[in-house]
């Protein structure tokens, strides 16, 4: 992917990868009460992305309308460092869920897919952001039918899913 269409560089990539495994420790006291009205007695040690994709859970289930679940991860993200940086774009996500793939390591992939889902929120789209919550292995195929959905609406080539 050339540079000229994402946002995300290098040294934002590096960053990313710097950022704390954020827990429910990493939020302010109004979020985490945000979090705990929905999710009563959710461990404050446990992982941000845990507590992020039950949120993603109760909006795929129509419990929680997606304003409000858009509303919780994005105070969230943000609380624990995860701002994603003006200007990003849906080539962007692709050049995200790439970092998240390069790497095995479990606390990298968490920082990768918060940073991710945070991208995904600031540009509106939910459906990608609960991927990235999901991370590949919790999307299963999804995380790839996703990807391909980006590239087509980007009019990229899209991944042959066979070769992989």
């Amino acid at each position: 992917m050339s540079d000229s269409t994402t946002v995300i560089t290098p040294e934002i990539l590096a960053a990313i990868d710097l950022l704390p495994c954020a827990t429910l420790e990493n939020v302010t006291v109004a979020t985490h009460q945000l979090i705990e009205a929905r999710l009563p007695n959710f461990p404050r040690t446990e992982a941000l992305t845990y507590a992020l994709a039950e949120i993603s859970i109760q909006r795929q289930c129509r419990v929680l309308a997606d304003d409000a679940a858009t509303a919780i991860m994005r105070v969230a993200l943000s609380d624990a460092g995860y701002g994603p940086p003006d200007g990003v774009s849906r080539h962007d996500l692709l050049r995200l869920m790439d970092h998240v793939t390069e790497t095995q390591d479990y606390d990298l992939r968490d920082r990768r897919c918060l940073f991710g889902a945070a991208v995904a929120a600031k540009l509106g789209d939910l459906d990608v952001a609960h991927n990235f919550l999901d991370g590949p292995a919790g999307a299963g195929i999804g995380w790839d039918l996703t990807r391909q959905e980006i590239e087509r609406q980007l009019g990229l080539p899209l991944r042959d899913l066979t070769a992989e």
